[in-house]
């Protein structure tokens, strides 16, 4: 994006921009993203690093903010199952690779932080701290990468970043 934010997709992904304002830090910024179905990884760009508040990513059972941030989430219903190949309770299950993320819905807020996991099962369950993921569906959209795909990941947002004399992906 523009302001110098990632954004990868996992196949089969419903992903929507419902609002995007950056004009290089120079007036009203603002992004809502909606994921719908499926998971992405995401490292936020310049809009929210002022006001938080700023950033918000919305999901069927909560709403995600950021506190400066690295993240993935993976939006499951039934089609996601575990290591053995067994089905996983549905919901959205998410972990912080660097920094940290807000998680409300209807039952409040919880903030997750470095390598930190949750689920929420739905839009009125309190957001719950977890263990690895247990999906191996969810373990590459939100799970810790391995160190060097994470250290090429940061080095490319670096490259991108506002003012960095690279645009940004569009």
């Amino acid at each position: 994006f523009t302001d110098g934010g990632l954004t990868s997709l996992r196949p089969d992904t419903e992903f929507k921009v419902s609002d995007y304002r950056y004009s290089g830090g120079k007036g009203e910024e603002k992004v809502v993203f909606e994921l719908v179905k499926g998971g992405l990884r995401t490292i936020t760009g310049a809009v929210g690093k002022k006001n938080q508040d700023d950033y918000q990513l919305d999901t069927p059972v909560s709403t995600i903010g950021i506190r400066g941030t690295h993240y993935g989430l993976r939006m499951c219903f039934e089609e996601c199952k575990d290591a053995a190949g067994n089905p996983i309770d549905p919901g959205l299950y998410g972990g912080v690779v660097d920094g940290k993320i807000s998680v409300s819905n209807d039952s409040g807020e919880q903030v997750f932080g470095n390598d930190r996991y949750f689920h929420v099962g739905w839009i009125s369950l309190t957001p719950v701290r977890s263990g690895i993921p247990r999906s191996r569906d969810c373990s590459a959209a939100c799970g810790r990468p391995r160190r060097s795909v994470s250290r090429s990941l940061r080095a490319r947002h670096r490259s991108r970043s506002p003012g960095s004399g690279r645009r940004g992906l569009r």
